[in-house]
């Protein structure tokens, strides 16, 4: 199967069991958003996905019982990367442009989204929806700045309340001092 994408959003539509699905995994396998180990056309052994980028990138992933292989071909040169585990080599994601948002432990692939799970990122508990939306809109700074203003807060409150406690251990000293 071939398929030309448009700039921006694509949309992949059609009746039942027509291989939507399977078009959004290839990509994803593609793209190392999964693993996408045992979905294979019937009768085959090995599973090939390449993909032609907008930047000129020609990729191919490759994966088998026994082989485990990107091909990334970028500005007229081959590399080849055999038994990469579960995550595609940092060459690969640079020359594919394609970055997962992360948030605390968690990947997010902003790019593709399954058909059957929950509406976009209702599947996920509302803080964590916030914590991608700050994220993305740059707002996971300002929540670090005021964790960090409200410690330095605490901080000072603590050291004017020992520096107080002094003052006041000091007046009494001198009262007493004064006294004698």
């Amino acid at each position: 199967l071939e398929l030309d994408f448009n700039d921006g959003v694509n949309v992949l539509y059609g009746s039942s069991d027509a291989g939507k699905s399977c078009i959004r995994r290839a990509i994803e396998f593609l793209c190392d958003f999964n693993v996408c180990d045992g979905v294979r056309k019937t009768g085959t052994k090995t599973t090939e996905v390449k993909g032609e980028f907008s930047n000129g990138v020609i990729l191919t992933r490759i994966r088998s019982v026994s082989i485990n292989r990107y091909i990334l071909e970028k500005d007229g040169k081959e590399s080849q990367f055999d038994a990469i585990g579960k995550t595609a080599p940092q060459e690969v994601l640079d020359a594919i442009e394609m970055y997962p948002l992360e948030v605390n432990d968690n990947k997010y692939y902003l790019n593709s989204y399954p058909q059957i799970s929950l509406p976009f990122l209702f599947d996920i508990s509302p803080s964590e929806r916030a914590r991608i939306f700050n994220k993305l809109t740059g707002n996971d700074i300002l929540d670090v700045l005021f964790g960090q203003f409200n410690k330095d807060i605490l901080r000072i409150k603590r050291g004017h309340r020992e520096e107080v406690e002094k003052f006041e251990e000091r007046a009494e000293l001198l009262e007493k001092k004064e006294i004698e």
